[in-house]
């Protein structure tokens, strides 16, 4: 009987020194700024988190986690910080959904619609990866809008990979996607496009306080780290 009793007061041991164990981890990564949060959002915004069995609305404010899934509406977007200390964002616009597959690195798989992506201040040895199928477009310090069909850099250099095959991206060209995700022909970026892309880096610019940090509109500056998203049971 007292050895069973050992044995149980060692497992429960064990038990609360994993848990302890994996809230320090986790912790430390949001307080290191490697998390992601919803900035701006207008209409239509609903989140599901890791595990979780239902759909929520998305808030100014609300920090997410690896493998939380994001959609919009009609007439809806949403601006996410992303990456250390939120300095990179990402805009989702109307009927488009996205998983946020990893947060260090971060990798974006964006399942439908067209995202703006602007990278910003990445840790040494930090990537920002978005997938669409078998495409992966990799940056460091740059912007971009990307879709299935279409790839385009408005600053810096995209490398983007499908197949076997690479190439590099530069500022004010498209690339072409086939629908089997073959990488096809450049040719320079639209007006419109480029256009469109300036109202995003506008957006993310309205969303920086004075000292260069990400800060919803409307919400109190903190040092402090999010509250961290709650899982389902």
């Amino acid at each position: 009987m007292r050895m069973n009793n050992r044995r149980g007061a060692r497992l429960a041991l064990g038990a609360v020194l994993g848990l302890m164990l994996a809230l320090t981890c986790t912790t430390a990564s949001y307080a290191e700024g490697v998390w992601a949060k919803i900035l701006v959002v207008k209409g239509d915004v609903q989140v599901k988190d890791a595990g979780a069995a239902e759909w929520s609305a998305g808030t100014v404010g609300m920090a997410l986690n690896s493998s939380a899934e994001i959609t919009t509406g009609s007439d809806s977007s949403v601006l996410l910080g992303v990456g250390d200390g939120l300095n990179s964002a990402v805009k989702l616009d109307a009927d488009r959904k996205a998983v946020l597959s990893s947060l260090d690195p971060v990798k974006i798989n964006l399942e439908s619609g067209k995202m703006y992506n602007l990278v910003r201040g990445l840790g040494e040895g930090s990537t920002f990866q978005v997938m669409t199928g078998a495409v992966v477009a990799s940056a460091r310090g740059t912007g971009w809008s990307q879709t299935s069909q279409e790839i385009s850099v408005f600053e810096g250099t995209v490398t983007v990979e499908s197949g076997g095959a690479q190439v590099d991206v530069s500022s004010g060209m498209s690339l072409a996607i086939s629908g089997d995700g073959s990488l096809g022909e450049q040719t320079q970026a639209s007006g419109e496009s480029s256009d469109a892309f300036s109202e995003f880096e506008g957006e993310v610019e309205d969303t920086q306080s004075p000292t260069g940090s990400n800060v919803p509109s409307g919400a109190e500056e903190s040092g402090s780290a999010p509250d961290l998203p709650q899982s389902s049971a």
